[in-house]
């Protein structure tokens, strides 16, 4: 099984994705089966899309792992036919009417989401989870909203990141494993916690339950870099040094 892992918003030239905890924890956990292409400025959305394409078409992932806004930018791969296989968005910072949220058919779609996150409103989440369960169904479509982050939390602690100014601070990742297990006023599914390596794992799994599913059609369409030279430029930060998106 491997892991393509993509990391959410607010990077810039002081920032290592590679130390995003995710990422370290899933590389701890998957070894060379882990993959991530860190991006400096994701404040240009369609260049973060072009970069993780490539990603896709150089690793050849079995999973992909977006986190915040990684989540939408699994999705756009998915609408634009770079992707079609086992994708499992954590804590997805989507927006309606700016993401598109219909989930195609017979892909296998495992979201996680705090219900306290600061960054996303929980309806929203409720809103795009069940619209898909209804469309798709409980065999290509799950949802939960318990995790236990301990392990990843330790690695947090052992690898801080610096000070970062409010306009180039991350979202803060929501921690569901102090959280109550159940929300009484809202209509999540009640599960309980599991560690995210299960859920990678349980996202891998769930393309048995998806009808129809050919895991080596996951790439319908194949990435074709129309101007590599120029988007090096950018993969060193020539382009776009002072914007800043969280």
């Amino acid at each position: 099984m491997r892991v393509l892992f993509i990391h959410g918003g607010g990077s810039t030239s002081r920032n290592d994705r590679t130390k995003d905890p995710y990422a370290i924890y899933l590389r701890e956990e998957l070894g060379e089966d882990f993959y991530m292409v860190p991006m400096r400025f994701t404040h240009d959305f369609e260049w973060c899309i072009k970069t993780q394409a490539k990603a896709v078409k150089d690793f050849q992932p079995d999973v992909i792992v977006g986190r915040s806004q990684g989540g939408p930018t699994v999705l756009s791969l998915i609408h634009r036919g770079y992707w079609s296989g086992p994708s499992l968005l954590c804590c997805p910072a989507i927006v309606p009417g700016v993401d598109n949220l219909n989930i195609p058919s017979g892909i296998p779609v495992v979201v996680l989401a705090g219900n306290h996150d600061e960054q996303v409103p929980y309806s929203r989440i409720i809103y795009f989870c069940q619209k898909n369960l209804k469309r798709l169904g409980s065999a290509s479509f799950e949802w939960k909203t318990n995790i236990n982050i301990s392990e990843i939390e330790k690695y947090r602690a052992a690898n801080p990141e610096p000070k970062k100014d409010r306009k180039t601070s991350e979202p803060k990742v929501s921690n569901p494993a102090s959280e109550p297990r159940e929300d009484r006023n809202s209509s999540e599914p009640k599960m309980g916690r599991i560690l995210l390596r299960e859920l990678v794992e349980r996202t891998w799994a769930k393309r048995l339950t998806v009808p129809g599913y050919d895991h080596s059609k996951r790439f319908p369409r194949r990435f074709e870099e129309k101007n590599p030279k120029e988007d090096k430029k950018r993969a060193n930060g020539v382009d776009g040094s002072k914007c800043v998106c969280v």
